[in-house]
């Protein structure tokens, strides 16, 4: 599974989002994506984003064989960073 947050720079949207926090499932292909408005939704979308795995393992199951969530990989620039410089 990887993640990024990508800012949605050249687009307005109608509710105000300027951010997608966005999952992909490497084997299947799927994605996952949580709009935010601020980066301090991130926690948010990725607690909304813990029950995706469970709605798209029988379609998983069904072409490829019972997997499991290994890890999830993120880029390691700015954007994730806190004001102090912490993931």
């Amino acid at each position: 599974m990887q993640g990024d947050i990508f800012d949605a720079e050249d687009v307005d949207s109608r509710n105000g989002f300027k951010y997608v926090l966005v999952f992909i499932d490497v084997l299947t292909g799927s994605v996952y994506q949580y709009f935010m408005v601020s980066k301090s939704e991130a926690l948010n979308g990725f607690k909304a984003f813990e029950s995706w795995p469970a709605l798209i393992s029988p379609e998983v199951e069904a072409k490829w064989a019972p997997i499991s969530l290994a890890c999830i990989a993120f880029d390691r620039d700015g954007a994730l960073t806190t004001t102090y410089g912490d993931m």
